[in-house]
């Protein structure tokens, strides 16, 4: 008897666990985050922020002068409807992206905010690059964003003829 109350309170934490790790990846993550897309030719940086914190780290004249952010953000600044774009040019001229050791110069692409939350914005940069098989990346934000959590995907390709079985190895 004692055997099957412990696997029924076994089985009962194994739900509880699988529920409540579903409820936590259910909700928008709440740090910065980024997605290194390698493609043949070319990378893609897609990184989410927290654009209400990062502003008002910006516009924080003491985190510049103690060398947390590049720039200082006035008011105006703030309440321009051109914000997105200072910050994407800010941006593309301070994050560092390596390939293979070789540093490459990112473009901005565009941004979008995001409509279910206000807080955060998606900045699209990307870049060209001539390695045939990409072996490591090195990436640095700006310190006045914060930490960002990075996930790295390096695509595969293959053709699945009609009727038949493609194995892809990783």
């Amino acid at each position: 008897m004692d055997e099957l109350r412990e696997k029924t309170m076994k089985a009962f934490i194994i739900c509880l666990l699988f529920l409540s790790t579903s409820f936590a990846f259910a909700h928008e993550p709440k740090q910065n985050s980024a997605q290194v897309y390698l493609r043949d030719g070319q990378v893609e940086v897609r990184l989410f922020v927290n654009r209400d914190e990062w502003v008002s780290r910006l516009s924080n004249a003491q985190s510049w002068l103690l060398g947390d952010s590049d720039i200082v953000l006035t008011q105006e600044d703030i309440q321009s409807s051109d914000l997105n774009n200072k910050l994407l040019s800010l941006l593309e001229k301070n994050i560092i992206l390596k390939l293979n050791k070789q540093r490459l110069q990112l473009k901005a692409v565009h941004h979008t905010h995001d409509t279910s939350s206000h807080h955060r914005v998606e900045f699209r940069l990307s870049a060209a690059h001539s390695s045939s098989d990409p072996k490591a990346v090195t990436l640095s934000f700006p310190r006045s964003i914060g930490a960002v959590f990075v996930s790295v995907v390096k695509p595969q390709y293959g053709t699945i003829k009609a009727g038949e079985e493609y194995t892809l190895y990783l």
